[in-house]
């Protein structure tokens, strides 16, 4: 009796254990009759446990007659092992990973399998959404003309690259790269160890972007670098490379371009002045020429006035010094020439650009006044090119003023702080001023409020300011006239360094 009771408390156990399996779980018969199944199978079918019993498989999950031909079961039964598949419930709509595990009698003859089926709807539909997003990321990777891939962060070895990366090796170093392959079996001898300290920067600071020029100089790479994180763990440095080259020959060009409009701005502008500048050439040479003249009547008397020969000739070394001064500023303005960048005081070019128009200024019948705050930090430019930019702003002053009666032509070229790290140049006029509608295009190319005017002496000054990282702007003064800004990036430089 004790023995009986002690068999039906573990069936009822077993089957409690069976049942609180969460997965169907059924045992089937050779010919797919179910013996047993748990409540989660009759649950998933949405019948009463009672009548699954005797009921085949293949009916209850596909309403068919016989087994499907990938069914697990069925090769089970057939390959007396374990063997599992995913199958798909039309009339439920739902994934299941099945296995099935065959029962084996002492003989070794199939008895019976035991049948699992596990709802896989929601991570299958992740799965494919994982797959769908990857799919969409490499077909993003793959249609881009840049060139994408990582390495790992010991060996520097390719992990993944595109197809830009792979045309571009093919193309210019003749090579079929393979995941694995190092700098060294990619790249020139000379080449390897600039790319090992361009990862090992990625690694060492994180995401930075530089430029690259290929071993043989015909090609400039922009290149962004930036070390793969897995969890606190870095396992590859991604790496993104465009090939920029076309890009710098035309920035290039276009710098040519500015270069000889800058050239024939300035040749234009001196055009304008030419009269001012032949009087400030022929005050000197004439006074060179009057004492001469005086020196040789003097060395001609008896005794010789030596004393007042040496005082003429210091008198024509000044005037020499002069006209060779104003040549030189020519020169300097008449040549073409690339920018170049050097510590300067804003001060000087202010004081050489007055000196060059002195003459015009005279002529013109204009009042200028210099205004400079002391202590002022030197600026990094191009002496000609500020030059230029300064005569262009002047010139414009002046040539606002020219229906102002000669007491009311009133110049003032300011230079102060604008901030810690600027300098700023004000030229002001006591002229007509700017239209309102036409201010905010003062410095478009070919726009004039002249009616001579071509419209591009402030739209080349903008351009040369630019080039200097700053910035130039206008404004209408509250009484008359008008104020043309421009500033310039400041240097820390000690005193004595700009000139």
């Amino acid at each position: 009796m004790n023995q009986a009771t002690d068999y039906l408390a573990m069936a009822r156990e077993w089957q409690a254990t069976f049942d609180a399996i969460q997965d169907a779980v059924m045992i089937l018969d050779p010919d797919y009759r179910i013996v047993r199944a748990n409540t989660a199978t009759a649950s998933f079918l949405g019948v009463p446990p009672d009548s699954l019993v005797g009921a085949r498989c293949h009916q209850l999950f596909h309403g068919k007659d016989c087994p499907n031909e990938g069914c697990p079961s069925r090769a089970a039964l057939r390959s007396n092992r374990h063997e599992e598949a995913e199958v798909f419930i039309e009339a439920k709509g739902v994934w299941l990973h099945v296995s099935s595990d065959p029962i084996l009698d002492a003989a070794g003859s199939v008895t019976g399998i035991v049948h699992t089926a596990r709802d896989i709807t929601e991570r299958k539909a992740a799965r494919n959404a994982l797959i769908e997003s990857q799919a969409q990321l490499l077909a993003l990777v793959e249609s881009t003309l840049d060139m994408i891939w990582c390495v790992d962060p010991k060996r520097f070895g390719l992990m993944m690259f595109n197809t830009g990366l792979k045309d571009y090796f093919q193309q210019h170093r003749g090579i079929q790269i393979e995941p694995g392959m190092t700098p060294d079996q990619l790249l020139p001898k000379r080449s390897t160890a600039q790319w090992r300290a361009f990862y090992r920067r990625a690694l060492r600071e994180g995401p930075f972007v530089t430029e690259y020029v290929t071993t043989s100089e015909t090609h400039v790479l922009l290149l962004s670098l930036s070390p793969l994180m897995r969890g606190a763990e870095v396992f590859g440095i991604s790496v993104f490379g465009r090939d920029i080259t076309a890009l710098r020959k035309s920035e290039n060009q276009l710098q040519q371009l500015h270069e000889r409009l800058a050239h024939a701005a300035r040749v234009s502008a001196l055009g304008q002045l030419t009269s001012a500048l032949a009087h400030e050439l022929n005050q000197p040479l004439g006074a060179i020429l009057t004492n001469a003249d005086a020196a040789e009547l003097l060395l001609q008397s008896t005794p010789p006035a030596l004393k007042e020969v040496r005082s003429i000739l210091a008198d024509i070394r000044k005037d020499n010094q002069r006209a060779s001064e104003v040549i030189q500023r020519l020169r300097r303005l008449l040549k073409r020439r690339e920018l170049q960048m050097v510590p300067l005081r804003i001060e000087e070019i202010i004081q050489e650009t007055v000196a060059l128009l002195r003459s015009e200024i005279a002529s013109r019948k204009v009042s200028v006044r210099v205004e400079v705050t002391t202590g002022l930090p030197p600026v990094a430019g191009d002496r000609v090119h500020l030059e230029q930019v300064l005569l262009n702003l002047m010139v414009n002053g002046m040539d606002a003023m020219d229906a102002n009666p000669p007491e009311a032509r009133r110049l003032v070229v300011r230079a102060s702080h604008s901030d810690e790290r600027t300098v700023a140049v004000e030229v002001s006029d006591c002229g007509h001023g700017i239209p309102a509608d036409q201010l905010s295009r003062i410095f478009d190319p070919f726009h004039s409020t002249k009616r001579e005017g071509l419209g591009m002496g402030l739209a080349i000054s903008r351009t040369l300011i630019q080039a200097h990282g700053g910035g130039i702007e206008a404004h209408n003064n509250r009484g008359p006239g008008a104020t043309l800004r421009f500033t310039l990036p400041a240097l820390s430089a000690p005193e004595g360094e700009a000139g």
